[in-house]
């Protein structure tokens, strides 16, 4: 009789340690957060800090926006398996 490892039992469901998914959504939700509040706070004439930290902002909503839809298809690929 052969013994099942951990590669070959079908899995149900996943780890949040192995999906990621909770983190990433973490990060991105603080990441629109600043850019909400920068968005409403930074002026025109704040200068080209406020520009800076605003585009920051912005493209760690976007990253976080683009992880979530990668690890959301890499958990629906590993519970396929």
């Amino acid at each position: 009789m052969e013994m099942m490892t951990d590669k070959t039992q079908p899995r149900s469901s996943l780890s949040p340690d192995e999906t990621a998914i909770p983190a990433v959504a973490t990060g991105t939700i603080l990441w629109v957060v600043a850019w909400v509040i920068l968005s409403i706070t930074s002026g025109v004439d704040q200068g080209t800090s406020s520009v800076w930290w605003w585009a920051v902002a912005a493209a760690g909503t976007l990253t976080g926006a683009l992880g979530l839809v990668y690890f959301r298809w890499r958990r629906s690929r590993l519970q396929a398996r």
